[in-house]
């Protein structure tokens, strides 16, 4: 006798339909256009005093497919060598470890510098936490300006999902765990087993292309740096 199917009965209520995925290439726009403020009357500003913050900030929503929550609560302690540590805001499913592209995580390290383990990654130009609010402006603004049209933190979360769909040829058990979604247990069911293993190499091809797009030579200056960045312990999860 067959173990039970533990997804038979439970209901999946299906996300809202959004526009049409962006590209890997349109998230880069969007986190380089994010630098500089809405050019004035008087032509174009200077760069943001926090223009790496805002960079960044759209790239791990972009490419490694964070919540607004999740981005805005991460610390400097989840920026490992490597990987970043999504301690989950959500679920106790959203809890995990990504591996990004080392072109994003040249740039969270830049972030973290000399601050402490315990302190926000993502500060204000006054150093507080960002809002909800605050980070759909900053979203908006740079989409419209960069791409011709305005679209919600949400749709970069999605166009991260829509990238790992593409290069793991539609592997959702995967896609979900990386993904972090509450279903995840659901999705495991009727797919297979997911190990951590797999999201690591599922992102690892989506972290390839991305270095391709955004900056190819900052692989090679990452990796020779590596000796010279202490290891930060894992959580445990």
């Amino acid at each position: 006798m067959g173990m039970p199917d533990p997804s038979v009965g439970v209901a999946v209520r299906a996300p809202a339909p959004l526009h049409e995925p962006l590209s890997l290439q349109d998230v880069a726009a969007i986190a380089r256009t994010s630098r500089t403020p809405t050019p004035s009357k008087h032509g174009p500003k200077d760069e943001r005093p926090n223009a790496d913050t805002y960079h960044a900030l759209i790239l791990v929503m972009g490419v490694l497919g964070l919540r607004v929550s999740e981005a805005a609560a991460l610390r400097c302690r989840h920026v490992e060598r490597t990987t970043l540590l999504v301690p989950g805001t959500k679920t106790s499913s959203s809890r995990r470890r990504l591996t990004a592209p080392a072109s994003v995580m040249a740039r969270l390290h830049g972030l973290v510098g000399k601050r402490g383990p315990d302190e926000l990654l993502f500060q204000t130009s006054t150093g507080t936490a960002f809002t909800r609010e605050k980070i759909g402006v900053i979203v908006r603004d740079a989409s419209e300006r960069a791409i011709g049209r305005r679209i919600s933190p949400p749709q970069l979360r999605h166009a991260a999902a829509a990238a790992m769909l593409e290069r793991t040829h539609g592997n959702l058990p995967v896609v979900s765990r990386a993904l972090g979604h509450a279903s995840t247990a659901v999705t495991a069911a009727v797919y297979g087993a997911v190990t951590d293993a797999a999201v690591g190499s599922a992102l690892a091809k989506v972290a390839l292309d991305f270095d391709a797009i955004l900056d190819p030579d900052s692989a090679s200056r990452f990796a020779a740096a590596q000796e010279h960045v202490p290891l930060v312990p894992d959580e445990d999860f």
